[in-house]
């Protein structure tokens, strides 16, 4: 079913269509002749066709009406296409967020953040968890991001591989996250790996949207280990 910004375009469109039909039979019926005569063998003047002043003002009503559609759809449609829906704007977008992941079994918990409207930590079972906030500094985006922590055992071995070893490690990972068009500035060598990814709060931003970027992230997670565990040799 078209949504009710392409209603409004359509409106629009056939108030514009309405009026320059109008502007140009006005015309032609100024010149003294009809669109049809136009294109037929030129009529001497006195078989042209006389117009009315009743004729004249109701053309020019029926032109004014048309214009006035025209712009009044192109002006609900400008202005309609700036207004969220009820469920994505800053009041509720928190809320909405835990509806969409509550239904695929992911666990959510607030982690207040001093720079973040909300910050929230989803994790699904088993799985590691997504990190999912809004910004005061970016506060038109959701962010959703994946955390890798090594573990002390692991960061130990990659510690004593040589400098080359450790830079193949960090290629293959941004590799594997190119694929989900995802990217991460640290080095394993560090410890902790981080990527987001930032969705505009816009309309076009649904439940299946949301979830399938908060699924993109957690499988980034799970290949940046098993890319780890396989470049180690584990």
């Amino acid at each position: 079913m078209p949504s009710r910004d392409a209603w409004l375009f359509l409106f629009a469109a056939l108030g514009g269509v309405g009026g320059v039909g109008t502007v140009l039979q006005l015309w032609f019926q100024l010149r003294g002749r009809t669109p049809i005569e136009t294109v037929a063998v030129s009529q001497p003047d006195s078989t042209r066709v006389s117009l009315s002043v009743g004729r004249l003002v109701l053309m020019t009503l029926l032109f004014l009406i048309s214009l006035g559609l025209a712009l009044a759809g192109l002006v609900s449609s400008l202005s309609g296409r700036d207004t969220l829906r009820d469920e994505l704007k800053p009041e509720h977008i928190e809320m909405t967020v835990k509806a969409w992941l509550s239904p695929f079994g992911y666990g959510i918990v607030d982690s207040p953040n001093d720079q973040m409207y909300f910050a929230l930590r989803a994790t699904s079972v088993p799985g590691h968890p997504v990190l999912i906030g809004r910004e005061k500094t970016h506060g038109e985006y959701l962010n959703v991001g994946g955390l890798v922590t090594i573990s002390q055992l692991h960061k130990g071995m990659i510690d004593k591989l040589p400098v080359e070893r450790v830079r193949q490690i960090d290629e293959d990972i941004t590799i594997g996250l190119s694929l989900l068009k995802l990217s991460y500035t640290e080095s394993v060598a560090s410890g902790v790996i981080e990527f987001e990814k930032r969705l505009p709060i816009t309309n076009a931003m649904t439940q299946d949207v949301f979830v399938g970027t908060v699924e993109d992230i957690a499988s980034a997670e799970n290949l940046v280990i098993d890319t780890i565990l396989r470049d180690i040799g584990q």
